[in-house]
């Protein structure tokens, strides 16, 4: 099917109702990510004069991409692509890339600031630290699809691993960066809470206030079971699935 420039079906296709015609070619523009997450389609009204039909037909395509959960339409507000959720397996051993990595899905991770810290007394007891140690304190972003997915912190102990910032910026993962110390890491303890994002949150994650984030603090450890990881996770609520292992 094409769209003449006067914005109608041209030819229509024999045998395909125009509303199914309509409905692949807006769903197309969805997969193609001309129509993204979140985004409002055009009214009923310019749908129907872009494609040279009626309201009740560009109704009819909107229901069927609706059943395919593709869009949301809501009452007096109009119809919206749907947000994707993506699923984000947890286990002792899987951090956020390697899970969304064995899914194919294509994620992306930039570091916003690294820097030497000394940490709040709570993360020190936590990580098993004296009071004053020092930590490599990693901010990071990770896109999932192109998508602001997850904010993130982590702790790493500055006097066991010193040059860990030299290492990562070569591995790019966390784990990977542990491992050239000969150190295996997994998952220790898990705190999962649910908070209205702040400032930073709907910034970072590009949401809408207010807005939900699954928040999952970690505590990692090397073979030995000495905590070599504090993470600090934040999830955009509306497009992340946990799964618990």
């Amino acid at each position: 099917m094409t769209v003449s420039s006067e914005g109608s079906l041209s030819p229509r296709r024999q045998g395909t109702s125009v509303w199914k015609q309509i409905e692949d070619t807006l769903l197309a523009e969805i997969v193609a990510g001309e129509l993204g997450p979140g985004e409002r389609l055009p009214s009923e009204s310019a749908l129907a004069e872009r494609f040279g039909v009626n309201r009740h037909t560009v109704r009819r395509a909107l229901a069927e991409l609706s059943a395919q959960k593709m869009v949301q339409v809501e009452n007096g507000r109009g119809a919206f692509v749907t947000q994707r959720v993506l699923s984000y397996r947890i286990d002792k051993q899987t951090r956020s890339l390697e899970s969304m990595l064995r899914s194919g899905l294509d994620m992306k991770v930039k570091v916003l600031k690294a820097q030497q810290s000394i940490p709040p007394p709570d993360l020190a007891s936590a990580m098993r630290l004296p009071l004053d140690a020092r930590v490599w304190m990693i901010d990071s972003l990770s896109t999932i699809e192109g998508m602001p997915a997850i904010s993130a912190r982590h702790s790493i102990p500055v006097q066991r691993f010193p040059d860990f910032l030299d290492r990562y910026k070569h591995t790019k993962s966390l784990s990977a960066t542990l491992k050239t110390y000969d150190v295996v890491s997994s998952r220790q303890s898990m705190i999962v809470s649910a908070k209205l994002g702040d400032t930073d949150d709907l910034k970072l994650l590009k949401l809408v206030h207010p807005a939900p984030v699954i928040v999952v603090e970690s505590v990692y450890v090397d073979q030995q079971g000495v905590p070599v990881d504090h993470g600090f996770s934040r999830f955009a609520a509306d497009r992340i699935d946990l799964k618990f292992d």
